[in-house]
């Protein structure tokens, strides 16, 4: 609970630079709510004029007035999904830009251990699935809410009785969408790892096709990928599998929703407790309430696919770069040139199985050319890496002109 309180806030500060064209956002998605709400009242006023000598005016000026509800509405949809859409892309960039800069800063220990396929697949595929939430997130929710209360109170006003027979079908659906909540954000996660290990087979086979064409490993990668391909088919079988349970569901309670409130006016129409108009604005307001039920199910798939992806950012911004200055570091000022290896030791893990260098000592006069020669593996490379601390040594000392490198920027 306290993570998912941790990601929210972080998730929420992304819209900070942007919070006019936000509170722009939510306002015409407040306003097309109220406008979706207010336009069956007007109807039904119009249904009750009809018949009544001299109303022919008064029924005009209604429907006009509806008219004017749907011109304002069709304007303020314009406006939020033009803009909401921006603020949406602009979220994108902006972690986007983040997560790039922050790849710059980490370790070669990072990149040891993850594939580049799977870091690509973080900067394209999960920002945008992000970017989606940002944008339809709020605005879903808060059209949504206020379009259903705002809906159910005018509903009780004109008549109770049909009100609390039409909200039945409400609470059902509500709980079958928390349970099949949890069931899609873990289908989610599993599409998305999936996806990454496609992406990091497919990467290794393509920069290496040479080597692959080479040594005849045509066949050993088509097995590799081929395994790869069938995770990821299986998990979207799975996830496929339970969005058509949740969609059919739905769906079956999208229509329990009208037969319950026809059958309710009916029975009341019948014993005398409302009128044929009344019946008529509460099938209207069902196909108001409706839409925001559909949006609230579109959201719960959007909001499970954008949790997993965030966390993943997250994930690689929570990662801190092994090597960091030291808080009096000072830039180096190369003079001569002279390196110097003094007892450096250093391991890739902890293990001492695993040494790579031990009680290395090496001096190289400064303005010379040498080689480092040997097998394979035996630590030519690492060697000079450690010269340019891409990693940090285990034991002893390195220096330029007599200063440890450790003691620079």
């Amino acid at each position: 609970e306290n993570k998912e309180k941790g990601l929210f806030s972080k998730f929420i500060s992304y819209y900070k630079p942007y919070t006019w064209w936000f509170v722009l956002d939510m306002t015409m998605a407040t306003l097309s709510s109220v406008l979706s709400i207010i336009s069956p009242v007007i109807v039904r006023k119009v249904l009750s004029l009809i018949g009544i000598e001299g109303a022919l005016k008064n029924i005009i000026f209604l429907l006009t007035l509806v008219f004017a509800c749907y011109a304002l509405s069709s304007i303020c949809s314009y406006i939020r999904i033009k803009w909401g859409h921006f603020l949406g892309v602009w979220i994108e960039n902006d972690m986007r830009g983040q997560l790039f800069n922050h790849l710059q800063k980490l370790s070669f220990s990072y990149f040891d251990s993850h594939k580049t396929g799977d870091i690509m697949s973080r900067i394209s595929n999960d920002l945008f699935n992000i970017a989606e939430v940002a944008h339809h997130g709020p605005e879903d929710v808060v059209i949504s809410i206020l379009t259903i209360i705002g809906a159910y109170i005018l509903m009780f006003i004109i008549n109770a009785p049909m009100a609390v027979i039409s909200i039945i079908p409400l609470p059902i659906m509500a709980v079958y969408g928390i349970v099949f909540n949890r069931k899609l954000k873990n289908r989610n996660r599993a599409i998305r790892k999936s996806i990454s290990e496609i992406n990091v087979t497919a990467e290794n086979s393509i920069q290496g096709i040479r080597e692959v064409k080479s040594f005849s490993q045509e066949r050993f990668q088509e097995n590799k990928f081929s395994s790869s391909n069938e995770r990821l088919k299986s998990s979207r079988e799975k996830m496929y599998s339970s969005m058509a349970q949740y969609h059919a569901g739905m769906e079956f309670m999208r229509q329990l929703y009208y037969f319950i409130t026809i059958a309710g006016g009916i029975y009341l129409i019948a014993t005398g407790k409302m009128g044929v108009a009344d019946l008529t604005t509460f099938i209207l307001y069902v196909s108001v309430v409706l839409p925001p039920i559909d949006r609230l199910i579109n959201f719960t798939e959007q909001f499970t696919q954008g949790v997993a992806s965030f966390e993943r950012f997250e994930e690689i911004m929570d990662t801190s770069p092994d090597i960091i200055d030291s808080p009096d570091a000072k830039d180096l000022a190369v003079t001569n040139g002279e390196v110097d290896y003094k007892d450096v030791s250093f391991s890739y893990s902890d293990g001492e199985e695993e040494i790579v260098i031990k009680d290395l000592n090496l001096h190289i006069p400064g303005g010379k050319k040498i080689a480092l020669v040997g097998e394979s593996g035996a630590g030519k490379t690492t060697t000079v890496s450690l010269l340019a601390r891409f990693y940090e040594r285990s034991g002893g000392s390195i220096t330029i002109d007599g200063i440890d490198i450790n003691s620079v920027t």
